[in-house]
């Protein structure tokens, strides 16, 4: 008894202090897949997934579609049909909730995907951003830039649009942006590299037809309503655009072109199985570093892990029956699985200098729609 009661004591002591330390934040490494070298390629890949996590892969350069398997592994790919010419430069694809329907933007275009054949699209007026579904219906983040300068003209009235949707039919404005007479453009061109820095953005939705638009070059990021009406704001560092620092311009370059320095903020954004929602943002480093950071609308606050992973550009992120699943956008690059349970178990973070500003709005009741 003598000796058992110091080592009971000693025990018990050694585990007060234990649980008394705070908990050591540690990167969370995600889980490699699809990384056997028959299933890379050279050239771009975006990764998506259906509203019941089936996850895919598109090769952007032939346009072929690869499952994702329980494995881990990538399946038989199925093709895309195109009419006429393939596209030459894929910027973005989107699948639809029901995952029948992808939705591509290449070559100043958007191109529609039904049962993998192409249908007619009519054009846009202006250049595509970020595209997406709002429930089933494409839904596409444009620019202040025309596709077509002699469309634009002065006794245009209204605001320049900020989100389109398509109905089947014909494209038709969700939202305007606020302080962009239509009317002003045509006398002034506005600057390439301001307006991609300013106003370019991903956009995304949840089950109910809310979207988020995430602005690719500044922490701002919005929830919409289905009316278009602001429902949420979410800020990190003011919303302010940054820039990398250049040693010097390069001496053939030609006049009037300026280098674009604005950093990427927000890479992609995706809905968790939980109703969360995920943004993969640069880590803020020169190394290429990358966080997670997640919204809880039940606690209203945006929360951040750190990744161990170094990322050279673009990625993607697509919500799976497993884990959220990450892609470099070169198909030789990596692609990973972030478990559901370990993304639950991590040591998260609140955001710092994130400004979180509810906008409650009343959503009308859901209704069905059509492609």
């Amino acid at each position: 008894m003598r000796n058992w009661l110091p080592a009971f004591l000693f025990l018990a002591l050694s585990t007060a202090a234990t649980a008394a330390e705070p908990p050591v934040a540690r990167k969370l490494i995600p889980d490699p897949v699809a990384s056997a070298e028959a299933s890379t390629w050279d050239g771009p890949q975006i990764v998506r997934s259906d509203r019941v996590g089936n996850v895919f892969f598109l090769r952007a350069d032939t346009l072929e579609v690869y499952p994702l398997t329980q494995a881990g592994k990538l399946g038989e790919p199925a093709k895309l049909e195109v009419l006429g010419e393939g596209p030459q430069l894929v910027r973005d694809a989107a699948l639809s909730p029901g995952g029948d329907v992808w939705l591509i933007s290449a070559d100043l275009v958007i191109r529609r995907f039904v049962d993998g054949k192409e249908k007619v699209m009519p054009a846009l007026e202006w250049r595509a951003s970020g595209i997406g579904f709002e429930r089933e219906d494409p839904v596409v983040s444009v620019l202040p830039l025309p596709v077509a300068w002699d469309q634009v003209y002065r006794e245009r009235k209204g605001q320049i649009p900020r989100l389109m949707t398509f109905d089947g039919n014909r494209w038709s404005v969700l939202a305007e942006y606020p302080d962009l007479p239509a009317s002003e453009i045509a006398d002034q061109r506005p600057d390439l590299n301001g307006a991609i820095a300013q106003h370019a953005a991903f956009v995304a939705s949840d089950p109910e037809g809310r979207l988020w638009i995430a602005r690719q070059y500044a922490y701002d990021i919005e929830q919409l309503a289905p009316s278009g009406k602001q429902r949420l704001h979410l800020i990190v560092n003011s919303g302010k655009v940054a820039e990398r620092k250049e040693e010097g311009e390069p001496k053939d370059r030609p006049v009037g072109l300026t280098a674009f320095r604005s950093k990427a903020a927000i890479l992609d954004l995706a809905e968790g199985r939980d109703h969360r929602m995920f943004f993969l943002a640069a880590g803020g480093g020169t190394d290429g570093s990358v966080v997670l950071d997640r919204y809880d609308p039940v606690t209203s606050q945006l929360e951040r892990i750190s990744l161990a992973l170094q990322l050279p550009g673009r990625a993607t992120l697509a919500s799976g029956k497993k884990g959220l699943v990450l892609a470099e956008w070169n198909g030789r690059g990596g692609r990973w699985m972030l478990p559901w349970d370990a993304l639950e178990l991590a040591t998260w973070k609140p955001v710092p200098n994130a400004e979180v500003s509810p906008a409650p709005v009343a959503d009308p009741p859901a209704t069905k729609s059509a492609h």
